[in-house]
């Protein structure tokens, strides 16, 4: 379990990420600070991102706790 409290307390947005898959444009979202900050997760994404599994359900969870 992965409690957010950066969340919790209001300082992270919902930010879209685009990237491209042959001709089709695909987006995630991420949560971050401010722009700039969006923009080091997508670097981080960048460089060192992999696949951790499936994901077989989600449900919306309060508080930002995951």
């Amino acid at each position: 379990m992965i409690i957010n409290k950066e969340f919790i307390s209001g300082n992270l947005s919902i930010f879209l990420v685009d990237y491209k898959l042959g001709q089709t444009t695909y987006s995630v979202r991420i949560w971050a600070e401010s722009l700039e900050d969006a923009e080091r997760h997508v670097k981080a994404i960048r460089n060192t991102a992999t696949v951790a599994g499936q994901l077989y359900q989600s449900e919306p969870v309060l508080g930002g706790i995951h």
